[in-house]
């Protein structure tokens, strides 16, 4: 009886060693998940900002990892509203359109990045450093990558005739329920077999609104395709201005006068 009981706890014991082997060394385990850096977003100043049109509201920097995948043809934040993105610049070149275009990935570190690739990118690999684009004005939307050096990004730098070479810009669009422009699209331009394990993308959002739960997703196409979500903090309800805040008090204080007025007579 003794004998049976020990077989019984060493399988048991053994298969959860195998189970933990396989998980802990990704043999099975497969992942593309999103990230706030820092946890919390920056809520920008004269200092910090990169535009003046930036100054007093959250700047979201977001990570993408991925972790034995492959594949891999979009991913979006969703459950605010996209359309009020800060940090917005149209961005047009050949069939890739889109309206962000403060995000990092393998390309940008890239050597062979073309001048028009360049431009889809908040800044790129100029001889081993970040880069801004010449010439790149308007919304702040040339800023260089304080927050990864050139060598983090894990991925393709396909010299492809796509362009760009691997995330297009960031487009706004409708949710996974169809409300309109609240989430915002990346598409993978390039995607292939070769497993990632890593540090994928990185993109900037900066909103009018503090943090809430907002959701991350992403569809690989490996293994018959696989869909991806996490939750994480992103832009929440925007903070009516201190202007309209007064205004609606005024008016309020006029009904409740108007009211009292009423019962005295």
């Amino acid at each position: 009886m003794a004998r049976v009981i020990f077989r019984s706890i060493s399988t048991v014991a053994l298969f959860a060693l195998a189970v933990h082997w396989i998980f802990a060394t990704g043999a099975i385990a497969a992942n593309i998940y999103g990230t706030l850096l820092g946890g919390q977003p920056t809520k920008l100043t004269s200092v910090t900002a990169q535009h003046p049109s930036e100054i007093g509201h959250y700047e979201y920097m977001y990570d993408v990892y991925m972790d034995n995948e492959s594949q891999f043809e979009r991913f979006k934040l969703e459950g605010f509203d996209a359309a009020k993105i800060i940090n917005q610049h149209s961005f047009t070149h050949a069939s890739i359109s889109g309206t962000l275009t403060q995000k990092w990935d393998a390309f940008a570190q890239s050597p062979i990045v073309g001048s028009m690739d360049q431009k889809s990118y908040g800044s790129y690999n100029n001889g081993g450093a970040w880069a801004i684009v010449p010439g790149y004005t308007g919304l702040g939307e040339g800023i260089l990558n304080r927050w990864h050096s050139i060598g983090d990004y894990t991925g393709t730098t396909s010299g492809s005739s796509v362009n760009p070479k691997f995330l297009g810009p960031g487009r706004v669009v409708p949710d996974s329920s169809g409300k309109a422009d609240y989430s915002v699209l990346f598409v993978n331009d390039l995607p292939t077999p070769a497993l990632y394990d890593g540090l994928v993308a990185t993109f900037r959002i900066v909103h009018p609104a503090p943090p809430t739960q907002v959701t991350f997703s992403a569809f690989s196409a490996n293994a018959g395709g696989t869909s991806y979500s996490n939750s994480l903090l992103g832009p929440g309800a925007t903070v009516p201005e201190p202007s309209t805040v007064v205004l609606f008090g005024v008016a309020l204080l006029s009904v409740m006068s108007t009211m009292r007025t009423r019962r005295r007579r």
